[in-house]
């Protein structure tokens, strides 16, 4: 999963209720222990939800569920978006270099049935943080699988 560092699901309202990072130097472990300057997972925010702007202004109304592949680049990074039907975003930061559609698809596909599957639990308040660690187990295992 090298080149992929960092994973997000957007709420309609923009706020973040789930993050993953895949590459396992921006893990909690290797965090505390690194120099504060090494720690880009900041960074990695910040283009992800940067690239919102041009998906609100490019893709909203065209349609109401879709893969739109990359949204937006960055030097060396670059960001796919998947769209859901009640307007959750789903963001994927990777390298530039890597043009695995497919697979990109196939993750957000399986990310986007899981997801729906933790809205219905009658527990959860939409909108808020999504704290599951089956979810994220599962988040992480489509990442193993396709990306």
């Amino acid at each position: 999963m090298a080149g992929y560092p960092y994973f997000a699901v957007v709420s309609r309202e923009g706020k973040p209720i789930f993050e993953e990072w895949f590459d396992s130097r921006y893990a909690a472990e290797a965090i505390d222990q690194a120099e504060p300057k090494d720690d880009l997972r900041y960074f990695h925010q910040l283009l992800a939800h940067k690239s919102l702007d041009s998906l609100l202004d490019n893709t909203q109304e065209k349609a109401s569920h879709m893969y739109l592949k990359v949204i937006d680049t960055f030097n060396e990074w670059a960001v796919s978006a998947y769209v859901t039907g009640g307007q959750t975003r789903l963001l994927l930061l990777h390298d530039r270099s890597i043009s695995n559609n497919d697979g990109i698809k196939n993750f957000f596909q399986e990310v986007h049935e899981t997801y729906v599957k933790a809205m219905l639990n009658p527990l959860y308040a939409t909108g808020t943080k999504i704290e599951s660690r089956d979810f994220k187990t599962k988040v992480r295992s489509f990442a193993v699988r396709y990306l």
